[in-house]
């Protein structure tokens, strides 16, 4: 995420504040060691927050970031580093140790995340589902600002047998609710500060919904080519792709 200009965050409200407390309360006994910590510190000196996590075994990078949230000492680059690598590739676990939203978003905001440059000061985003209300769904944190990538989501999920309502939601948001943006993938993902207000559901048949998930997915090829072809060097996103963007497409070939 190319950016110069750092986020003004806005503030952790009181329920954000004891949903992250009582993730962290719940992990206590599962801190990693000193030790361990202080190995972990040392690759992130050396190599990104982002890569000492991927070295880290599957079951200590939770309780490893929590670790660190707890060390004033740490900076806010590792910081950021360690939590972008487990939402984007470890999001599964990341959710189950923190599954309150409200906790989640006392997680990001804390980071502190810098506003992309070029993020206008309101724009539509849209939000995939399937095998859930709307209702629900709109209170979901991932958002996109790519309706491909959101259709995509909502049809894949279908094939998955998730069943109906099948949806992609449209709201409106302003760049000062930011908190996380990542075009890992070209998925133009963000997460607000909160569940947009007011949204409402995109009138998309299974067929429209099935040529943007086959957009999306040329994107996604696209991307693997650069990859292989060096273009993206030794970014986060070229790392993840390998583990990522391979299996969405073998999901879609099923």
């Amino acid at each position: 995420m190319s950016a110069t200009e750092a986020a003004s965050a806005p503030p952790v409200s009181r329920q954000q504040r004891r949903a992250m407390e009582r993730a962290e309360r719940k992990h206590a006994m599962a801190l990693p060691a000193a030790a361990l910590v202080r190995r972990f510190l040392t690759s992130a000196g050396q190599s990104g927050g982002d890569e000492a996590m991927r070295l880290l075994a599957p079951h200590l990078r939770v309780p490893m970031l929590l670790a660190l949230r707890r060390m004033p000492d740490v900076s806010r680059e590792v910081i950021q580093d360690a939590i972008e690598e487990l939402w984007l590739s470890q999001h599964a676990a990341l959710l189950r140790a923190i599954p309150d939203a409200g906790g989640l978003r006392a997680l990001f905001i804390g980071a502190a995340y810098p506003v992309p440059d070029d993020m206008p000061e309101a724009f539509p985003i849209y939000r995939g589902s399937c095998g859930v209300p709307a209702e629900k769904a709109a209170l979901g944190m991932s958002w996109t600002t790519d309706p491909d990538t959101a259709a995509h989501h909502a049809f894949q999920k279908r094939r998955e047998g998730w069943g109906d309502p099948c949806v992609v939601l449209r709201a409106e948001a302003r760049r000062e609710q930011v908190i996380f943006s990542s075009d890992d993938m070209g998925c133009n993902e963000v997460i607000l500060d909160a569940a947009p207000e007011a949204w409402e559901v995109v009138e998309m048949p299974m067929e429209a919904m099935a040529d943007a998930a086959d957009r999306n997915l040329e994107k996604i090829r696209t991307f693997a080519e650069e990859v292989a072809a060096g273009l993206h060097g030794f970014s986060p996103a070229a790392r993840r792709f390998t583990a990522t963007a391979k299996a969405m497409m073998r999901r879609a070939a099923r």
